[in-house]
């Protein structure tokens, strides 16, 4: 999964539940989602609808980049964060993600760990909340990292936050690689956590719908192999 800045047209009526409810774009994503069972297209993601949020909190990516045009074919289901991942800028501008540095686990490793953790840490009586939350709070404490990286990047912004934005802004806007040859170096170790705050109504609704109904030996795998993962690094 690459992170870039694919994107034409008006995309972001297909990012919104409450956009989903414009005519146009409710029965074009109605189409695309039932017609990929509500299954994110990169990370295998599985949701459910309901009479509630008829998305199952879902998104649609324009396969070709241009959210103008209008047929079902030109669009997969993803989830919101690995939609991120391909609008960068878009997913830090908005305050729901934090960029963190995490060459030790992949962009789809960690969108599939954070998305089971924030379901977890909406959910104050499970068994694993405190685990949840421990492991949550090392990845947060990977955006430290990211300021390395910043240095490379000529600067004369103030403050962190605005030389972070600064930083990323210069990477989008350097999409010919033939341009800036050390772009991927840059942005190899990079990862957008999403904000537990942000997704709290989509982390529960998920727990709801999906994670419920896991087997507690199921966690023990899962919080298991992070543990591992985190102690390789």
């Amino acid at each position: 999964m690459e992170l870039s800045w694919n994107a034409e047209g008006d995309w972001e009526p297909f990012c919104t539940q409450a956009a989903f409810e414009w005519q146009t774009v409710r029965e074009l994503a109605a189409e695309v989602l039932q017609r990929d069972l509500y299954t994110c297209h990169r990370c295998s993601f599985r949701s459910r609808p309901s009479r509630q949020v008829f998305s199952g909190y879902m998104q649609l990516e324009a396969i070709g980049g241009d959210y103008d045009v209008r047929d079902p074919q030109e669009y997969v289901t993803v989830c919101p964060f690995c939609h991120a991942n391909r609008h960068l800028q878009w997913a830090l501008e908005s305050g729901n993600f934090r960029l963190i540095a995490a060459p030790w686990i992949s962009r789809l490793e960690i969108v599939t760990v954070t998305r089971a953790l924030l379901s977890v840490i909406t959910q104050l009586e499970h068994l694993y909340y405190a685990e949840a939350v421990q492991l949550y709070m090392h990845f947060e404490k990977c955006e430290a990292s990211v300021a390395t990286l910043i240095p490379v990047v000529p600067t004369s912004k103030d403050t962190r936050e605005e030389n972070l934005a600064h930083f990323t802004r210069l990477l989008a806007s350097v999409v010919d690689e033939s341009l800036y040859p050390n772009r991927d170096l840059y942005l190899h170790p990079l990862r957008l956590l999403p904000k537990a705050k942000a997704y709290k109504q989509e982390s529960n609704y998920w727990y709801q719908a999906v994670y419920k109904s896991y087997p507690l030996s199921k966690w023990e795998k899962m919080l298991a192999w992070k543990q591992e993962r985190i102690s390789e690094q």
